[in-house]
């Protein structure tokens, strides 16, 4: 095929997709794949045909710029039409770095995307967050930063994106990712979180979390799953779930736990609180304790608590059982009516016999009464025949 008949053929092809320059389509993944190398800023949402659905930037290496002279990066997204969205597939914007690349955003770079459902950014060392930088996204059911770095994350970085579980996606997920993304600083800016309270999923894995505070998911009250493994935290403050009544699984894999007896909370209260825990609940420290369980540690080690302290109560123990003042009470008064009834017993036992005497002395003292009568009867009748017999 001569030069000539390819580039007619790309010429066709091109009028068919539509593709604005360094963008290509695949018709079956319903994606237009941009490449930063190639592509001509902006991206015109009136030269995809058809309209974008899904859109993949790649070999992104610097600034997505937001104006001129070198943008912005979107133009036109505000004519897009939902309606003719295939329901099989998310709104979707993924932007990849080259290897090392850098990244620099913000909010104006993403004017008109309210669109898109889905954010994923991949391998991008990301300078900066500024201040509702992901704010133009509005509601997403999924946002994940993999691989790469952050740098510079700010309080409100991710204020006005509202992460929830969408029905209007093939797979709900409400989902907030960072994964094998190194958090420079070593954890998130305060407050960073509070904005997203209706996140169902947490996933904040290998990133170089150090730091915990402990109003870090205070505000995230929908939150089912968390998953924090794989960082360099030893400990996590004690009352970090604390109000989260939804939460019913955490993943805890690969944590150095720094055990102490007031740091080893976390398997037995997430049991106690018929919340799931995945993970490898063993010692990084002490050293004579270093890859121990956990529980070994408290038994050897910490103050075992008694059972009224197992059982949450007040009272007194005795041998294995917690005995309250309720159950002191009604044992006191269990007894004292087991006395009153032997006392009660004892009452009709003698009175029975009482009652048995008295019967047995007045039946012997009637034949007596009966005799003596006889008797008496007996000598009167002999008088009357006396005074018969008397001679005149």
């Amino acid at each position: 095929m001569s030069l000539i008949s390819v580039l007619v053929v790309l010429a066709v092809c091109s009028r068919v997709y539509g593709n604005p320059q360094g963008c290509s389509y695949d018709s079956s993944q319903l994606l237009h794949t941009c490449n930063a190398r190639a592509w001509s800023l902006p991206l015109a949402f009136g030269t995809f045909s058809p309209q974008p659905q899904r859109i993949l930037l790649r070999e992104v290496d610097g600034e997505l710029p937001n104006g001129t002279p070198t943008g912005p990066t979107f133009s036109g997204f505000s004519s897009i039409s939902t309606a003719s969205f295939d329901s099989n597939y998310a709104p979707e914007l993924i932007i990849r770095c080259t290897s090392n690349g850098q990244l620099i955003i913000t909010q104006a770079a993403f004017a008109d995307m309210g669109w898109v459902e889905e954010l994923t950014i991949e391998d991008c060392d990301i300078l900066s967050l500024p201040v509702q930088v992901f704010s133009n996204f509005g509601n997403l059911n999924r946002f994940a930063i993999i691989g790469g770095s952050i740098d510079a994350m700010v309080g409100d970085s991710f204020t006005g994106m509202n992460v929830e579980k969408m029905t209007t996606v093939p797979d709900p997920r409400g989902e907030f990712v960072i994964k094998n993304s190194r958090l420079v600083s070593g954890g998130f800016a305060f407050g960073a979180l509070f904005s997203q309270s209706n996140v169902t999923s947490v996933i904040i894995e290998n990133a170089n979390l150090k730091s915990i505070q402990t109003d870090m998911f205070y505000a995230l009250q929908k939150m089912t799953y968390l998953s924090l493994s794989n960082n360099p935290f030893t400990y996590l403050p004690t009352d970090l779930f604390k109000g989260i009544n939804s939460l019913t699984t955490v993943e805890l894999y690969g944590i150095p736990w720094a055990c102490t007896c007031t740091n080893i909370w976390p398997p037995s209260w997430l049991e106690s609180n018929n919340i799931t825990m995945n993970g490898d609940a063993v010692c990084g420290s002490p050293t004579a304790y270093e890859n121990v369980k956990m529980s070994l540690y408290d038994k050897e080690q910490c103050p075992q608590p008694d059972a009224c302290e197992k059982a949450g109560q007040t009272g007194f123990v005795v041998g294995s059982i917690c005995m309250t003042i309720l159950d002191i009470v009604n044992y006191a008064l269990l007894f004292a009516t087991f006395v009153l009834s032997l006392v009660a017993l004892g009452l009709v036992i003698h009175t029975k016999r009482q009652v048995g005497s008295a019967k047995d002395s007045k039946q012997k003292g009637k034949p007596n009464a009966k005799g003596s009568g006889l008797r008496r009867s007996s000598t009167s009748w002999n008088k009357v025949d006396d005074a018969q017999n008397v001679p005149t």
